[in-house]
This record gives structure tokens, sequence and C-alpha cells, in this order.
């Protein structure tokens, strides 16, 4: 898929030998039938693993799995049915690396029954160690994730996959969205829970303006503002395809914000039990950005 989230609606008119309506037009012809498009998310798999992301204990598995190192091994499992699906987490994430993520983490490989040997995750490691942790807080059964649930050497099954696979978020319980941007401090992670419980903002009806209330000063918006724009510059919010993923989930998207050892989770809102993550509402959390926006434009005059 050409990458043009930077190109200007003109040039990407301009550069067509054809125009906007038969290029629509063209598209429809690859369009998939819904039935072909239920079939392969009735048949999709998932990801299972008793590997304890804290080291605690060992995972179960077969002598085929145990002569590889056993804490590694993901275990392929089919669906099945729509509500084994529904009910596994449904990963969102970028496929290029952050500069805040640990590159020396622990190889995952996955095993299928169906099939002899192992074969290695593609998807790195600093991933599905976060997936794994909130599995497991959450008590999921499994995750979908698309680099290992995708077959990506079988182009036919791969473009049916990139077709489909809007239904995995949209269905799914459970959509989370893994961002890489850490929260730093504690006074960062104070300024996120006043930001998603309302605190600063005051509104005398629904259809009246929106402002700060008395006590917030400009230095404080000033602080909000470098936090959101921290949050909002990580590569999560830059792709297409996670955009996609979250339109498709709608108002179950989550996003999970990691943050580092030092800092606690403010008790002032819920931010979710997973260890070293910030679990916030995606819908929520524009919601809130929109509004401090539109006091800090009346308060200031700056947009």
């Amino acid at each position: 898929m050409q990458n043009d989230i930077e190109c200007p609606f003109h040039e990407l008119r301009s550069a067509q030998k054809i125009g906007l309506i038969a290029q629509l037009l063209q598209i429809q012809e690859y369009k998939l039938d819904n039935d072909k498009r239920i079939d392969w998310y009735r048949g999709s798999t998932y990801l299972t693993s008793d590997y304890d992301v804290n080291g605690l204990k060992e995972a179960a598995g077969t002598p085929d799995q145990q002569t590889y190192n056993s804490q590694t091994v993901l275990e392929r499992t089919q669906g099945g049915d729509q509500a084994a699906l529904n009910s596994v987490l449904s990963v969102s994430y970028t496929w290029t690396t952050s500069k805040f993520e640990d590159q020396n983490g622990v190889d995952f490989h996955i095993f299928e029954r169906a099939r002899s040997g192992l074969k290695k995750s593609k998807v790195r490691s600093s991933v599905i160690t976060r997936v794994l942790r909130y599995v497991s807080s959450c008590e999921l059964p499994g995750f979908w994730i698309d680099g290992d649930c995708i077959n990506q050497e079988d182009t036919s099954e791969k473009q049916i996959a990139m077709q489909s696979m809007d239904l995995i978020y949209r269905f799914g319980d459970h959509p989370v969205a893994f961002l890489t941007s850490p929260i730093r401090t504690a006074r960062d992670i104070t300024l996120l829970a006043e930001l998603m419980s309302d605190k600063w903002i005051w509104q005398d009806g629904p259809i009246s303006r929106i402002k700060f209330k008395r006590y917030v000063r400009v230095w404080n918006a000033q602080a909000m503002i470098s936090l959101l724009e921290h949050i909002l510059s990580d590569l999560w919010w830059t792709r297409a395809w996670t955009y996609h993923e979250e339109y498709c989930a709608s108002v179950k998207m989550y996003l999970l914000i990691p943050h580092y050892p030092h800092v606690v989770k403010s008790q002032k809102h819920p931010f979710g039990d997973v260890p070293g993550e910030v679990k916030v509402h995606a819908v929520s959390f524009r919601e809130q950005v929109i509004r401090f926006c539109l006091a800090h434009i009346r308060k200031t005059g700056e947009r």
C-alpha cells in the first residue's frame, strides 16, 4: 500500500492517469463479498500462552514445545466460532519500532499443533511482552495480532485478510491500542488524571461556551499542552491502519500507555490494573482533549 499520508489531495489527483470517480469505481472491483469476509473471520486463529511475563512460572506444553525454551512459546489456536474470537484481545500497534522500546527482550516462537516445529514470531518482543501482561491481568483467553495471525507468505490469503480484518476490531470485545511514548513523571500522571476527570473545565449548560475554571493558571495549561504533545506524537497516531482500527472498534477502543517504574498511578482517575501501563478510554480521551483545547483558546486566544 502506498504511503501517501503526507501528500496534498491535489497531488494525489494529478499523480493518477484516470479521474477520481473512475478510481473509486475501480476500487469496487476488488471489494470482497460479505460471505468471504465472514468466512475469513470465523476461520481466524488467535494466540495463547502460559508464559509468565514476570518469570514466576514455566509454561506448560507438549514435549515438542519443551525442547525449546518453553517460556518463549505462543500457541496458535483456531477460533472456531465468533464468540471465541470476540473474547480475545484485539491488538492495535505500529510495525515501526519506537525509540522508547527495549530491543533486548526474549524472542517469542509460535507453535501450531497441525504443523511440526516452531516459528519465530514476526512481532517484536517488546510488543508481545506488553500484550501478554495485559492478557494475564485482564484474564483473557488469548490475543489476535496481525503480524502473527495473518499468513504473511500467502499473497491471496493476505489480501483477503487485509480487506476483512476490520471485523476483528468491529466484533471484538477487547480492542486495545498499544502506544509507546511513556508517561514520564508523577506530574504527568496527575495532569492526565485531571484531564480525564474533567477537573479543569466549566460549562454552564450543554450549549454554553467551554472555559477553564478560575483556579487553572496559564502555566498549568502549558504543562498540559506539553503532555498532550508528547502523547499525540506517538507513532500510533500517525498511521492510517491504526486510525482505521480505532474507527472500526468505535467506543470499545482503549489506549494503553506505558509509564516509567517510578511513576505511581494517580488515584484521581481509574487507569486500570495492568502493571506498568496506563489504560485510557480512547473516545473519552479525544473528547477531553478537545474540551481542553476549546477552553485554552478562550483563555489565551491562541490556537
